[in-house]
């Protein structure tokens, strides 16, 4: 909001009551279902390319693109289980993002990704990967995060302790453009930039200090969950750096023209939003 970890972690198999296809998606038709992960595979395969000549642009028919996808009957399963919320007043968060905190932490821990996961998030994880193919057009998508992104994205790169907030936008871009570095988690983004979320999922997202927009290429691998208890947020999950997608920081900009809410408030700073354009292949 993952990857892949060690290979035993992923064999485990919970007992999960498939949900129906049409339990899977209330505003939309389901995707084509599929017996196997093979047949899945091959199909969405024959489905989305895996190159467009076209430049980068916006996807303009989400509705479409989701029903044209090919999942399994677990696979379909996963996907409503990673939509839910968990209704438990101590933990307000969703599945996931549970599970994607998880596995940020085993990254950073240098653990397989997988440790400490529950039977039920180990599932989520395997049959969302499974889901996975190919973007099939050149996509703008976007995403939405706290600022301490931008001070690990310097930690890595050799300027240990940084604010970023303290730093010219010259010298990020001096530092980063170019580089590329890892997503250990399930990534999720927006096709429409939350173009028909309810307001006050919007107000979360958009006024985070950091915006990334991706130039997703159509051999990136993706999948569209369709909607969820959040509402129409046109979802697009990018697959971990493990294997499948790289992430490289072509540009970064600052927005004057938008403010930003720091971490734990809810009124907005003085501080501009940071742009980061970010290439994923």
């Amino acid at each position: 909001m993952g990857g892949r970890g060690s290979k035993s972690g992923l064999t485990a198999r919970p007992r999960v009551t498939p949900a129906p296809p049409q339990a899977f998606q209330v505003q939309q038709q389901p995707p084509q279902i599929q017996v196997t992960p093979q047949q899945a595979q091959q199909a969405n395969n024959a489905a989305f390319s895996d190159t467009d000549n076209s430049p980068f642009h916006d996807l303009y028919n989400g509705a479409q693109y989701f029903q044209r996808q090919n999942l399994t009957i677990d696979q379909v399963t996963a996907t409503v289980q990673y939509l839910r919320l968990n209704g438990d007043s101590n933990n307000p968060y969703s599945m996931s993002q549970n599970l994607n905190e998880k596995m940020r932490q085993n990254a950073e821990a240098g653990k397989p990704l997988t440790d400490g996961l529950t039977a039920n998030e180990r599932f989520v994880l395997k049959h969302m990967m499974g889901a996975m193919h190919n973007m099939g057009y050149n996509v703008n998508l976007t995403r939405y995060d706290h600022g301490e992104i931008v001070n690990k994205l310097l930690a890595q790169n050799g300027l240990s302790n940084a604010d970023f907030t303290k730093l010219p936008v010259s010298q990020l871009q001096k530092m980063l453009v170019g580089t590329t570095y890892n997503e250990e988690r399930l990534v999720s983004t927006s096709y429409n930039n939350f173009k028909n979320a309810p307001q006050s999922t919007r107000d979360v997202f958009m006024n985070r200090a950091v915006k990334f927009e991706y130039r997703t290429k159509a051999g990136a691998q993706v999948m569209m969950p369709g909607n969820g208890p959040g509402g129409k947020i046109g979802e697009v999950v990018l697959a971990p750096s493990q294997g499948r997608n790289n992430f490289r920081i072509v540009g970064i900009r600052e927005d004057t023209g938008t403010k930003v809410r720091q971490k734990g408030t809810n009124w907005l700073s003085g501080q501009n939003q940071i742009v980061f354009t970010v290439e994923v292949d």
